[in-house]
């Protein structure tokens, strides 16, 4: 279980992430290391990181479907 610290870190990195993300990419960068430092297996973070940019791939896609 995370510690309320934990979980701050953790959302920082998100944040920091999604500002990566919107201008070039590159937030997992940010993300994966900062969950496993936190504690969460290397293959559950990978996971994670990939279910998180679903909605990011997709949705251009759904509001345009020529693309």
């Amino acid at each position: 279980m995370l510690t309320g610290y934990e979980y701050l870190l953790v959302a920082l990195a998100a944040m920091a992430a999604g500002a990566v993300n919107a201008l070039a990419g590159g937030g997992t960068l940010i993300t994966f290391p900062t969950l496993v430092f936190v504690g969460i297996p290397p293959v559950a973070a990978n996971v994670t990181n990939t279910v998180a940019l679903c909605p990011v791939i997709w949705a251009p896609r759904l509001h345009n479907p020529k693309i």
